[in-house]
């Protein structure tokens, strides 16, 4: 292996904050930064950041570097706010798919997503809640509908699954 993955491997390197040469900050969707603004807002994050200009809450979420040129997206301010041509053409191994199969091994959905990852989690979960079927379980006078997957184990196991990823 070479010394960077190692470095990477050992916590001396944090990837994501690596920049690419031919970057820029137009290379960023005006489109992501809202809808992190609104992530923000729904997660209950710091207000403070919601007033912020893009350029402002680019740099206090660390999703910036300063170099010669002026200020240029990491990998990780790529990754969640990028163009999608933009991501592309700057990180072409990147990714998400969506696959479902059934108990016989027939795939019932595979689907590829090349988006900026709020965008593509946003979408992931609307196919998750499409698919999740609910069966109602009557409890003395009421009837719940019990879903075959918790929402929450599936979030979590999505996030897992992506921000863990070698």
């Amino acid at each position: 292996r070479d010394q960077r993955s190692r470095r990477i491997d050992l916590g001396l390197m944090d990837f994501s904050s690596q920049t690419l040469e031919s970057a820029s900050f137009s290379d960023l969707d005006p489109l992501e930064f809202e809808r992190l603004r609104q992530a923000i807002s729904r997660l209950r994050g710091d207000e403070g950041l919601l007033a912020l200009p893009d350029e402002e809450l680019a740099k206090a979420l660390r999703l910036v570097e300063s170099v010669e040129r002026g200020i240029v997206p990491n990998i990780a301010g790529l990754l969640l706010l990028g163009r999608q041509n933009a991501l592309q053409k700057l990180l072409p191994t990147h990714e998400v798919r969506f696959q479902v199969i059934d108990a016989q091994g027939n795939v019932k959905a595979n689907d590829v997503f090349f988006g900026p990852l709020l965008r593509v989690l946003d979408e992931l979960e609307n196919r998750f809640d499409t698919r999740n079927s609910e069966q109602e379980v009557t409890l003395g006078l009421f009837r719940v509908p019990v879903p075959d997957y918790a929402p929450e184990g599936f979030r979590e196991a999505l996030k897992n699954a992506i921000l863990h990823r070698d």
